[in-house]
């Protein structure tokens, strides 16, 4: 569970022969500055690395560390194969998106981590741990289950004196898992957190239809 802005193969086919789903074309299937117009991201910056290091719950119990794991994709609980992460700034408004796609080793671990998400949410208002040596804490909103296999939630982040609002859209489409988080200022504003979501979902969508267009990600 990343607050600092979560080369392996995945077989999949083309044609008979077959082919490999690399880094490098999962980087194809994210969003660009094309998709976000205004924001910005340097593609020498993706990073390509699963997370195997769990990040440690210290307090809000057992299904706030569920809920962490999830969140990170956990490649020591459910085997993470592939992931490539991408950050868009807009500097002038405070607000970042951060883009993501994982690749579980099949279709169950796909479903069993965004089962454990949802449980964890369900279950889990507030959670403190430490990342880099600063601590961290987060207190979450109502998880909602999407359509298609996904689920969505809001949660406030603060660390560092700041606090600020993300909120993250996962759809599993077969053995991969799109995921987009829209962060920006702290607010309850009712008329920004529902912009907030029309954006998040516009963004989502064309990240999965290009997930959807991959082969055999079942």
């Amino acid at each position: 569970m990343s607050s600092s802005p979560s080369a392996s193969l995945v077989a999949t086919s083309s044609g008979a022969g077959g082919s490999a789903l690399t880094t490098d074309k999962i980087r194809k299937l994210l969003l660009t500055d094309k998709d976000a117009p205004g924001y910005v991201y340097d593609a020498s910056k993706d990073s390509t690395e699963t997370t195997d290091v769990q990040d440690v719950v210290t307090s809000g119990g057992g299904l706030c560390q569920t809920l962490a794991d999830a969140t990170d994709a956990l490649s020591t609980k459910y085997g993470t194969v592939a992931e490539v992460d991408r950050q868009f700034t807009k500097a002038a408004q405070e607000h970042t998106i951060r883009d993501s796609v994982v690749v579980l080793p099949s279709v169950d671990e796909a479903v069993t981590m965004l089962s454990d998400l949802t449980v964890g949410l369900k279950g889990c208002k507030s959670l403190t741990l430490t990342q880099d040596g600063v601590p961290v804490s987060m207190t979450f909103g109502s998880g909602s289950e999407l359509a298609e296999g996904g689920v969505g939630y809001v949660d406030y982040i603060s660390a560092n004196g700041k606090t600020v609002l993300m909120a993250t859209e996962l759809v599993r489409v077969g053995k991969a898992v799109s995921i987009v988080a829209l962060i920006g200022p702290a607010t309850d504003d009712t008329e920004t957190l529902h912009q907030m979501g029309v954006t998040l979902a516009h963004f989502s969508d064309i990240q999965v239809g290009r997930l959807q267009a991959v082969e055999d990600l079942g």
